[in-house]
């Protein structure tokens, strides 16, 4: 089966790879506009992102975005209790086709925004 949807990669990371600290935040310390309007920018272009339940974003237009957030909380698939533009998604029952398809997303572009294992799931993907 041919793949209908591009796979891009968002990632600002540090040299030991992270980002967070120890309570899984961003220290304001790392943040630059620079990178934050490239990061945004990206994302506009997007008909999906994908993320972990500790990730996100925190753009104005944030709250607009259809996801996807990975989590081992659940069996496959299932509705986020508090987005309507999210389903969550734990790959070792459901396909990402499959999480795409919940949406309503059939083609298009995906931004994967993080975390390290999130972005490992996608490594032969990517475009």
């Amino acid at each position: 089966m041919t793949r209908t949807y591009q796979i891009a990669g968002y990632a600002i990371v540090s040299e030991d790879g992270m980002l967070a600290d120890a309570t899984r935040t961003m220290p304001d310390s790392l943040k630059f506009k620079a990178d934050a309007e490239f990061f945004e920018h990206g994302l506009d272009g997007v008909d999906v992102v994908v993320h972990g339940r500790h990730s996100g974003e925190q753009q104005t237009r944030s709250p607009l975005r259809r996801r996807v957030i990975l989590t081992r909380r659940i069996v496959a698939l299932a509705p986020h209790r508090s987005n309507d533009l999210a389903v969550l998604w734990n790959p070792a029952g459901a396909s990402f086709d499959d999480a795409l398809a919940a949406l309503g997303i059939h083609v298009g572009r995906v931004g994967v925004i993080g975390g390290t294992d999130v972005f490992g799931l996608f490594l032969d993907l990517y475009d």
